[in-house]
């Protein structure tokens, strides 16, 4: 799941229009992966 998160923040991050869908994404992935919160914290935010 980690990966595919990653994925799809590097993707919205590229394209403003899906910003608020980002945002759920980060919301959802936060509370389902709050126990591996080094992974997550990576995830949310990518390096350009």
């Amino acid at each position: 799941m980690n990966i595919d998160f990653y994925k799809v923040v590097f993707i919205t991050t590229e394209h403003a229009e899906y910003t608020e869908i980002l945002f759920n994404v980060q919301s959802f992935a936060v509370s389902a992966c709050a126990t591996e919160s080094t992974q997550t914290d990576v995830a949310l935010r990518p390096e350009d």
